[in-house]
């Protein structure tokens, strides 16, 4: 951390939850004393990964951190600040509860809550906040994922829990126990696949903004969805969304139509459904899918939205950001 001295101390008691900014930078989290509907999840760690405040981030060259503080100034996410922005302006905020990362360590953070909206680019996921996300949508809860290449690095705290650790290398980290070693998610030996939680993830999503002969956006798979509703969007229509990066499910094939086609032999979902696609590239051709479905029948219902941009200046900030916001109410 920078080492600052304390200046002075400030009671935030009378706040209602939400999200607030020192000097219009610096976000500062407010959680609710009182139960809430939804709640916000904030991309603490992520944002914290990125950040190079102090001359280190998870991505400097030639030399990234493995350990990277919150005793810094780190700023608000622009995967997310649109969003927030029309999100406190809808009749939805009173009713909600605002949370970091760092609080789905509590196992009771989501025992009062009906929805978990995800925002942003949410990439850096502890394994006890997995287990109490996987566990609140078991007992039948909803969740909204807004947001791309999730649950991608598996994390974990240091002892103080102000510094967060990701060594991206198996050999590198020296923690012995082969589950919590700080590696992409997917990987076999940490037994917890991304896919069985939200359906999808980056390997098979990847980049958008390619020569990919995609769309820059979500093409519509269907004609009933509940969640185009109001918006005018029917199957093969598209919504432009310009993605840096998608979450993908697994695809059988494409019809003779074009459109992908669910392959459910491995995650076993109870229902599932592809609203809308994009193409995108990581090594080989890529799909990104904006999805729903139940994993048994009486888990919650998740939506994923799979794309880094949809709380963005290019998703709800955008061009068709009337249809996003829409989409998102319903």
């Amino acid at each position: 951390g920078y080492g600052y001295n304390v200046t002075f101390k400030y009671s935030p008691d009378k706040l209602e939850s939400g999200i607030y900014l020192w000097d219009k930078k610096i976000p500062m989290i407010i959680r609710s004393s009182e139960p809430k509907d939804i709640t916000v999840l904030y991309p603490s760690n992520t944002e914290n990964a990125y950040c190079l405040s102090g001359g280190f981030s998870m991505y400097s060259t030639p030399e990234r951190a493995r350990t990277v503080s919150f005793l810094r100034p780190i700023l608000l996410s622009v995967y997310s600040s649109p969003f927030l922005e029309w999100f406190n302006q809808t009749s939805y905020h009173k009713s909600t509860n605002y949370i970091s990362d760092f609080d789905l360590e509590n196992d009771s953070i989501l025992s009062h809550t009906k929805l978990l909206i995800i925002i942003g680019h949410s990439e850096y996921w502890s394994r006890k906040a997995r287990m109490n996300f996987d566990q609140f949508v078991e007992e039948g809860h909803d969740v909204l994922i807004l947001s791309g290449n999730n649950m991608w690095w598996q994390i974990r705290y240091n002892s103080a829990n102000n510094q967060m650790i990701c060594y991206k290398d198996n050999s590198e980290d020296p923690i012995s126990d082969p589950l919590l070693k700080t590696i992409n998610w997917y990987e076999s030996s940490l037994k917890y696949p991304i896919l069985n939680s939200i359906g999808a993830d980056f390997r098979y999503g990847g980049y958008g903004l390619q020569e990919d002969c995609g769309w820059n956006g979500f093409k519509i798979c269907t004609n009933n969805s509940p969640l185009l509703e109001g918006t005018g969007l029917k199957k093969g229509d598209i919504f432009q969304l310009p993605s840096g990066e998608y979450d993908g499910t697994l695809v059988k094939e494409f019809d003779e139509g074009g459109y992908p086609i669910i392959d459910n032999s491995i995650m076993k979902f109870y229902k599932s459904e592809i609203i809308g696609f994009d193409f995108g590239f990581r090594v080989f051709k890529t799909c990104g899918t904006f999805m729903a479905f139940q994993k048994t029948p009486t888990s919650g219902i998740i939506i994923n939205t799979a794309s880094t941009d949809w709380c963005s200046a290019k998703g709800i900030g955008g061009t068709d950001g009337d249809k996003i916001k829409i989409i998102t109410k319903n």
